[in-house]
């Protein structure tokens, strides 16, 4: 597959699902539907004697997309960097001014813990270790490649400390793309004037430079996302209203392989937890529908293209509120309006986002072989897989801190 850098021109308006009244909301992110369906456009207009028409639409789907993930590279060329979103396992704390990251650990419960309204099937309750009177604060809410890695070693990715001044947070990663928001108005087409009461908002995704005080940092942000077909570099529309973005191919920049560092430090291990770098759509809603309920009452199976090689068991999960997700299906659009069909919509789905973590224990197998799951779609259905969701990366499980009171699970 072959990895390309989407260099959106004009901020991107990616639809929440929520209705168009006086305001258009975007996604705080591009879900990974909207650049495989941009993407496979391409395909739809530059090759149409292979992907174009009726019959061909079933293989134009089967096209497989991964990403998006956000990039940046710097204006006179240079250095190139990969952001993940930041790990719901992560927690930032202040007190005098400067920031601790605090990590959740899955521990069993206790006589204080008792009753929690937890999922059947056995499931830790997480807690926050070591204990801190600090206040939650805000921070990077996508980590660099070296901070995540560091943190899926199960290390505090602070580097070298382990707190920050409030304004080097930057070292951590970045903070959410800013919002472009813009007025608009209705035109009558008789004599191009405004319309009464036709005032409206629309907010949107902001790829360009971001203010550093009184500055411009020096980087030029994207997209990066791999496709199993050849595309031909150029501008294409993205998103709602067809926002121009260049596409150039950069097959160096996809990390492949899960880095041989993190593959030996997971080699042994009988438990791992895996980290969404995109949201992920699961029959079950919260739970991947790969785990299956045993007698036992825990939920445990095998994830896609595992099957008899690696079989898990579902200990504990950090997940934010469920994503909504819907749209409009662009390509069927396209082959149905010139017979006069309706406009096909995709149905709601509730998405698992992206930084959520989950905890398992190896019923079979080994960990390292959980490294092949390294940004490979853990989604249940095809479909989801061939557009990217619910991409994973292995890391390690580990223990609390020694000076912390609770245990790890048997």
């Amino acid at each position: 597959m072959n990895s390309y850098f989407l260099r959106p021109k004009v901020p991107l308006l990616f639809r929440s699902g929520r209705p168009f009244g006086l305001r258009a909301e975007t996604l705080n992110f591009p879900p990974p539907s909207a650049v495989a369906g941009a993407l496979r456009g391409i395909l739809f207009k530059t090759r149409p004697a292979e992907f174009a028409g009726q019959a061909n639409l079933k293989h134009l789907n089967a096209v497989g997309v991964s990403g998006p993930l956000l990039a940046r590279r710097a204006l006179d060329g240079g250095r190139v960097e990969l952001f993940f979103p930041k790990p719901t396992d992560a927690a930032y704390f202040t007190k005098s001014g400067e920031v601790a990251l605090h990590h959740l650990y899955p521990l069993p419960m206790t006589a204080e813990t008792e009753g929690m309204d937890l999922p059947d099937g056995g499931l830790l309750p997480l807690f926050l270790r070591p204990h801190t009177n600090s206040k939650p604060c805000d921070g990077p809410a996508y980590w660099s490649l070296d901070a995540m890695l560091a943190w899926l070693h199960g290390a505090n990715p602070a580097k070298p400390k382990k707190q920050y001044p409030l304004e080097n947070l930057v070292e951590l990663g970045v903070k959410r793309l800013p919002i472009d928001r813009r007025a608009h108005v209705a035109v009558k087409p008789d004599s191009l004037t405004a319309q009464e009461s036709a005032l409206f908002e629309s907010n949107r995704l902001d790829f360009g430079p971001r203010e550093l005080g009184t500055a411009w940092d020096n980087y030029e942000y994207g997209l990066l996302a791999k496709c199993s077909e050849n595309l031909p570099e150029g501008l294409f529309p993205l998103g709602g209203k067809g926002g121009l973005t260049y596409l150039e191919a950069q097959p160096h920049w996809w990390p492949a392989q899960c880095p041989r560092t993190l593959s030996h430090a997971l080699t042994g291990k009988d438990r791992l937890r895996l980290v969404l770098a995109t949201p992920a759509d699961f029959k079950d809603g919260w739970k991947p529908g790969w785990l299956i309920k045993q007698s036992d009452g825990s939920w445990q199976g095998s994830p896609p293209g595992m099957e008899g090689v690696l079989v898990l068991r579902l200990r504990a999960a950090a997940l934010e509120r469920w994503q909504p997700h819907s749209g409009w299906d662009l390509l069927a659009y396209k082959l149905a309006h010139p017979a006069g069909r309706d406009f096909p919509i995709t149905p709601v789905r509730r998405l698992v986002p992206a930084g959520s973590v989950y905890w398992f224990s190896i019923e079979q197998g080994d960990a390292e072989q959980a490294a092949r799951l390294w940004l490979r779609s853990i989604c249940d259905d095809e479909r989801s897989r061939q557009d990217g969701f619910g991409l994973a990366l292995p890391g390690i499980w580990q223990a609390p801190p020694k000076d912390s009171t609770g245990t790890s699970p048997s």
